[in-house]
């Protein structure tokens, strides 16, 4: 029988009991653990309870918001049209969507995702989504 004793390293079984089998999960610590977000001495306190948690985490932490989750759809909406779209069109849309509530809280959300993209905050501006042609580029037959 072999009598040597056991080293037990409290971050690592917290590690392995958190990861659920996910290597994933272990890809993360490690990457907080580099970056400095996490101490080894601190992550039996601090680790999120499963994989689902730590992405809960890392949205927290990235401050995902209202206005970022706008973003993204707004970009693929303006990307897919085929001409320029008004504020009003575009709340429509995304609305369809349910990415902006109904009416004026959804506007509101809108307008300043707006602001980067064109001068001016007012109501009816349109946006273009197609860039100018390259000067000297032939048409497409």
């Amino acid at each position: 029988m072999n009598h040597e004793p056991v080293l037990r390293n409290r971050a690592i079984d917290a590690i392995v009991a958190r990861a659920e089998g996910l290597p994933l999960y272990v890809r993360h610590v490690l990457a907080d653990l580099r970056s400095g977000h996490f101490r080894v001495a601190d992550l039996p306190h601090k680790l999120p309870p499963g994989l689902s948690a730590y992405y809960d985490d890392l949205l927290r932490r990235l401050s995902i918001g209202d206005l970022q989750a706008v973003l993204t759809p707004l970009i693929v909406t303006l990307a897919w049209a085929r001409a320029p779209l008004g504020t009003e069109m575009l709340q429509f849309l995304l609305e369809r969507r349910k990415v902006l509530t109904e009416g004026e809280s959804g506007l509101k959300l809108l307008q300043p995702a707006l602001e980067g993209a064109v001068d001016g905050p007012t109501p009816s501006r349109r946006v273009s989504t197609l860039p100018p042609p390259l000067s000297g580029a032939r048409s497409a037959r």
